[in-house]
């Protein structure tokens, strides 16, 4: 956990078929609701939209 929050890692957004900004949102907001907390999202750099943390995954 950080700051009390679950930690919730993404890999790739290769692997998606459609990508949405506005899922992160739709996430800490559901989350919320089933759990009583917001999680802490970290995103691989190429999913779109605001997660506060990015990482890169492999070598640049």
């Amino acid at each position: 956990m950080i700051d009390q929050k679950p930690i919730i890692f993404l890999y790739s957004a290769a692997f998606t078929k459609k990508q949405d900004p506005e899922f992160f949102d739709y996430v800490r907001q559901n989350f919320k609701t089933d759990f009583a907390c917001e999680p802490f999202i970290v995103k691989e750099i190429s999913w779109y939209g605001d997660t506060g943390v990015t990482y890169v995954w492999g070598v640049r």
